[in-house]
């Protein structure tokens, strides 16, 4: 069974990982795949959402970097 998909924002997303990942290490991480098309895309229309399947689950707050 295929899990049903979510409308997210990409922006919110984004930001939400940025916030999670120290900011020394910014520069070195690239965002690929649908999201970050769909970051690029809609990048005009901040409310936009878009469908998800395999967006992080995880939370965020719990990731460890290093």
């Amino acid at each position: 069974m295929k899990p049903e998909a979510k409308e997210v924002s990409p922006r919110k997303v984004l930001a939400e990982v940025a916030a999670a990942v120290p900011p020394d290490v910014h520069p070195n991480i690239i965002i690929i795949g649908s999201l970050a098309a769909a970051y690029w895309l809609f990048r005009s229309d901040e409310w936009r959402l878009v469908k998800a399947q395999n967006f992080l689950t995880q939370s965020l707050a719990s990731w460890r970097v290093g």
